[in-house]
């Protein structure tokens, strides 16, 4: 995601952010309540269109991409804590996840889902989504504030650094 700015209407939300999400790598975006967090998901996802900036997945511009083809290539979101499908297990929400590209078999949607465990095994366990729980499982974290990336750190130095604790309270 390179200098991305949205909003909703003619409310800007999303100020030039750019971020990275490297293979195999898991990246926390933090931030306190109303600070463009969910709306750069959306984004992302395609629910709301960037005024600016490109998006793309495995060299793929999704920047116009309707959702629904964003999510056959494999992107998806489970948004936290919002008890969409509170009967489900962390497995359960996973698969869900997984089942998005049609075009994926049965073994590959297992591997990918042992793969999963392999890196986070922490999600075989009931996760709370916070920030300190993000910070513990994830390999480098964004700090958002105001729509825009205010921090950007390995997960070590977000856990010890000042600026988390003065963005975050944590």
């Amino acid at each position: 995601m390179r200098e991305v700015h949205a909003g909703y209407g003619a409310t800007p939300i999303l100020f030039g952010v750019s971020l990275e999400v490297r293979e195999g790598e898991a990246v926390a975006l933090l931030g306190k309540n109303g600070m463009g967090k969910t709306t750069l998901m959306k984004t992302a996802i395609g629910f709301l269109k960037p005024w600016r900036g490109t998006i793309e997945f495995e060299d793929r511009d999704l920047t116009r991409l309707a959702p629904h083809d964003i999510a056959r290539l494999g992107v998806g979101l489970v948004p936290e804590n919002r008890r969409i499908f509170p009967g489900l297990t962390v497995r359960e929400n996973l698969e869900l996840g997984l089942s998005a590209a049609p075009r994926r078999s049965a073994a590959l949607r297992e591997k990918r889902l042992a793969d999963v465990f392999h890196h986070f095994p922490r999600l075989r366990e009931r996760i709370e989504q916070n920030a300190r729980v993000a910070l513990s499982v994830c390999d480098r974290g964004y700090i958002m504030e105001k729509g825009v990336i205010v921090f950007e750190a390995s997960s070590r130095e977000l856990r010890d650094s000042p600026v988390t604790r003065e963005k975050l309270g944590v």
